[in-house]
């Protein structure tokens, strides 16, 4: 505490601490215009900006307990006030039981007793009357850090402050990033000011810095890179997959270095959570490497007690009985973090296999290690052409070994993942000349790099690198912030102006959406929990999300259509009723055939359409009937009736059987609405058909299938990825089916696509499917830029809900009745006045 103290106490530098808060004002600007994680965070930056700017001033005995309350005041600001309390409470009870006089192992039972008490509600076993928004917070301060807090406690001299641990168990920016790395106790006190305060201050900007470059070029992987294994068609396309697959933990590195980067703003001098993970020379050069303070938890708490038991049976022994026991509970101890996050405790093949192949390869890399000697480190060998290549070769050979096990990890099916292999028999020679060069090209620079960094080092350079690197923070922090300008990036191109404004886009990529919106209709077996944003907007989602839209309104049909809505029953959800009516739509009642002077309409569409998130009175298609007819009065006998036959979950294949059935209403027009996914949606329900070996009663879709060659007994990656090729066939067989369809009826076709309330992979893929429906005969109706001008916020129904809300429905409504009333004799096949 005197060396502390004495630090501590120097004379305040107001210069740097000028320097220090004008760095901390370019993060915040650069949080919000990058949209950074989420507004919870921007919130939480200012709060930690405005804090350290008073905590600079505060004694240093006060410090520690001065940093527990303003986590804890930060808590309250983000969780508010009721979620805090219950928060505050359940920790409180935890602490007295630790600082209590109590012996050890009665402290442990009553710990291990309150743990099951909160697991029973965290499984909704009993119903719990408090917020569940405080359970992935709660979660994350106890799961892991009250196991070291007791480790510990139990090998402690003393016991720790109460100022220590309310700072520990509360620590900023727990409240908005549930996954926290694992902070070690010890390290948490022992470094706090262990060291001049400015230069750890610094450091807490640096990585706060390197952690939002991560995240940065995080996204740009994430939106071009990233791809599904079905689109895995060339050896180009597998290396693709594999190296971009594993780039996406660049998001976990980004966020545990801002973490812990804002502990450096209040005094904890901790270690980095990553090191050049990217370049492990070895596995276990990686597991040293990679989540560094995970590795050390479970070294300290497990390996090191298990191997130092079991030493007297030989070394050897000791080193593979116990990384098997610490690869088995980091399995473990992953399904545990997942279950107090979602409260769900999944067991699953891919988590496994990924975790017993890395500890078996761990395992042998250590014995190799000890039968070579540790010894061996690079500094003391002799610097030659030979080793760097050997060792940029190593490097390259661990890289590519992890993606390849990282993709299995990531992999929906067994036989999915290998299906992507078969690509490797397509190699051509030129295609390996051209691999060779590259792996000549990256041993060359491998060798330049390393030459360069050892003279660095060598001729005493490396202090200096470090006195600069403020200055390069201050200029990295100037250039995005900068670069963050529209009326500056678009200056470069549109090539650079759109990657720019991808980079500032907090939204999901295209296969992210893609499994958000199955999600809507069935339960994901698994989330991507390290690579994707779309772990983040699971785990914030109401436990409820997950049940189909109108579920207890449907009734199977058993036929290729598959289900239909109850007729005459109403629903209740958390937006209020879905009512049908005696047709078993979501609308008014309307006879078998219409009267005379009725221009009926038929709207074929999905969950949109339907109106999920909406009252029964607040459904674009009831305002948009409401509206015509209320203009049509003014100046015509005419009426106009809009029968709504959508259905939440209806893929576009559905709609050719459920057209069939809307004949008996004899319509005037056909309005098809479409989704931006058309081609994708349309592929998936064919998958499943086949999968579900449904009877398809259209002999163009079994000549699809046949040239396919897709059988029920395949695994389902596999078929998606060989219906791949027949995806823009398939849309364009359906539109002209329904055109056919509709020249029978005598009905004019009118297509629309309903776009997504934010960018995405829709705006991407619409321009085909409105070409496609224009040559089937639709006349097309563009409603493009109705949500210009609202953000997301304003119009979806929630973050983890991308349906529009009722002003989304609403401007629906007007761009539908704008176009439509612009011309009328297009839209509606008549005048709107006589």
């Amino acid at each position: 505490m005197e060396k502390a103290t004495s630090i501590a106490l120097q004379p305040i530098k107001w210069l740097k601490y000028i320097f220090l808060v004008v760095q901390l004002a370019f993060i915040v600007f650069i949080v919000h215009r990058y949209a950074i994680e989420n507004n919870a965070f921007f919130t939480i930056m200012i709060f930690i900006s405005v804090g350290f700017m008073v905590h600079y001033f505060i004694p240093i005995q006060h410090r520690m307990f001065s940093f527990g309350l303003l986590s804890m005041a930060g808590t309250a600001v983000i969780m508010g006030w009721e979620s805090s309390l219950w928060i505050f409470s359940i920790v409180a009870v935890i602490l007295l039981i630790c600082r209590s006089g109590l012996k050890f192992s009665y402290k442990v039972g009553l710990i291990l007793a309150g743990s099951g008490v909160l697991a029973v509600f965290r499984a909704d076993i009993m119903p719990f009357y408090g917020p569940e928004a405080i359970w992935p917070i709660l979660g994350s301060m106890l799961m892991f850090r009250l196991i070291t807090f007791m480790y510990d406690l139990k090998h402690a001299k003393k016991i720790p402050t109460f100022g220590q641990s309310v700072a520990y168990f509360f620590m900023l920016p727990n409240v908005v990033f549930p996954l926290f790395p694992v902070v070690d106790f010890t390290n948490f006190t022992r470094s706090h000011y262990n060291g001049e305060r400015h230069k750890i201050y610094q450091v807490g900007v640096d990585w706060i810095t390197r952690g939002i470059i991560h995240l940065l070029i995080y996204r740009i992987v994430y939106y071009y890179m990233a791809i599904s294994p079905s689109d895995v068609a060339s050896p180009s396309d597998l290396m693709q997959y594999l190296s971009s697959n594993f780039l996406l933990y660049l998001r976990v590195s980004g966020l545990f270095h801002i973490i812990v980067g804002c502990l450096h703003l209040f005094g904890f001098n901790l270690q980095e959570t990553h090191h050049l993970y990217y370049l492990s020379a070895s596995f276990t050069d990686f597991w040293r490497r990679i989540n560094i303070y995970w590795k050390d938890f479970m070294m300290k708490v497990f390996y090191y007690p298990i191997f130092f038991r079991l030493k007297s049976l030989g070394m050897t022994k000791a080193i593979v009985i116990s990384t098997i026991i610490v690869f088995f509970l980091t399995l473990a101890f992953h399904s545990y973090q997942w279950f107090w996050l979602r409260g769900q405790f999944p067991i699953i093949w891919q988590d496994a296999v990924f975790w017993g192949i890395l500890g078996c390869l761990v395992i042998i890399n250590s014995l190799w290690e000890l039968k070579k000697g540790k010894g061996q480190n690079l500094a003391a060998k002799v610097w030659s052409v030979k080793s760097s290549v050997i060792y940029s070769t190593k490097v390259l050979l661990t890289f590519t070994c992890i993606c390849t096990l990282w993709s299995l990890w990531s992999a929906e099916s067994w036989l999915g993942w290998l299906s992507m292999f078969k690509v490797l028999g397509q190699l051509t020679y030129s295609e390996i000349f051209f691999a060779l060069a590259i792996f000549a090209g990256y041993l060359i620079c491998g060798y330049l790099l390393q030459i360069w960094t050892r003279k660095r080092i060598a001729g005493g350079n490396y202090k200096g690198a470090t006195d600069r690197r403020p200055y390069t923070t201050v200029c990295l922090l100037v250039l995005m912030s900068v670069m963050s300008i529209g009326e500056v990036y678009t200056k470069f191109g549109p090539d650079i102006a759109n990657t720019i404004a991808t980079m500032r886009a907090g939204k999901l990529s295209k296969l992210d959406t893609q499994a958000l919106e199955k999600g809507y209709y069935e339960e994901l077996v698994r989330v991507n929990r390290f690579n994707s944003q779309l772990w983040e907007v699971y785990m914030k989602k109401p436990a409820e999300w997950l049940q189909n839209p109108g579920a207890d309104l449907k009734y199977y049909t058993g036929d290729f259509m598959q289900y239909e809505l109850l007729k005459s029953t109403s629903s209740s959800t958390q937006y209020g009723l879905m009512t049908t009516n005696q047709w078993g739509m979501r609308d008014q009642e309307y006879p078998l055939t219409a009267k005379p002077n009725t221009l009926r309409i038929i709207l074929l569409g999905a969950s949109i359409e339907t109106g999920w998130g909406v009252e029964d009175d607040e459904t674009f298609e009831g305002m948009l009937e409401s509206e015509l007819n209320q203009l049509l009065s003014k100046g015509s006998k005419n009426t106009i009736e809009i029968l709504n036959l959508s259905a939440p979950g209806y893929k576009p294949l559905q709609q050719l059987p459920v057209l069939e059935k809307a004949q008996k209403f004899h319509p005037n027009m056909i309005y098809y609405a479409a989704s931006g996914r058309e081609m994708m949606r349309a592929a998936s329900f064919l998958q499943e058909s086949v999968k579900n070996a449904v009877d398809i009663p259209y002999p163009g879709l079994r000549d699809i299938v046949s040239k396919a060659n897709i059988t029920a007994d395949m695994d389902a990656t596999v078929m998606e990825k060989a219906l791949m090729p027949y995806r823009e066939e398939l849309l364009a067989w359906l539109y002209n089916e329904l055109a056919i369809k509709a020249k029978n009826m005598r009905c004019k076709l009118v297509w629309f696509l309903v776009p997504g309330v934010e960018g995405g992979d829709w705006e991407t893929t619409a321009e085909q499917s409105t070409e496609l429906a224009r040559q089937a005969g639709f006349e097309i109706l563009n409603l493009h830029n109705v949500y210009q001008g609202y953000t997301v916020n304003d119009i979806a129904l929630a973050e983890w809900d991308k349906h529009p809300n009722k002003l989304g429905h609403r401007l629906l409504m007007d761009g539908l009745f704008k176009e439509i009333t612009g011309s009328p004799e297009r839209y509606l096949g008549m005048k709107i006045s006589d």
